[in-house]
């Protein structure tokens, strides 16, 4: 089927699945203006878009995913996957976006540069 099309109807199907539920919470929302698992109604197009936003980031790294497996290897497209989580993340907490903000000390520095490290030892070369 391919890779883009595997990773587009996923999503959308997934996408497609979590609009319907917002919408039906949102339509049985009570007379106070909250849904039926007690958020504010007013947030609804928030969320909506939120889930517009995660599906095509979905898409991207579903397809990202799946051709750098085929280029580089199970181990190490996954290995950078998680490295790349793992330094995004840190980006984020330590920006204040998370759940709890985390200070960058050398601890972590040193984490990222030997997962950093990892990835290129299992990238094949030639």
């Amino acid at each position: 089927m391919g890779s883009f099309r595997t990773g587009l109807l996923v999503n959308l199907a997934g996408g497609a699945t979590s609009i319907l539920i917002l919408i039906v919470l949102a339509l049985f929302a009570r007379d106070d203006g909250v849904t039926a698992l007690g958020a504010p109604a007013a947030q609804v197009p928030r969320v909506l878009l939120m889930t517009l936003v995660a599906g095509w980031l979905g898409i991207a790294i579903v397809t990202g995913v799946a051709y750098s497996v085929q280029g580089v290897g199970v181990t190490a497209g996954l290995s950078a996957i998680i490295m790349t989580q793992l330094l995004v993340g840190t980006l984020i907490d330590s920006a204040g976006a998370g759940a709890i903000t985390v200070t960058i000390d050398i601890r972590r520095i040193i984490g990222l540069i030997c997962m950093g490290l990892g990835v290129w030892l299992l990238v094949p070369r030639g």
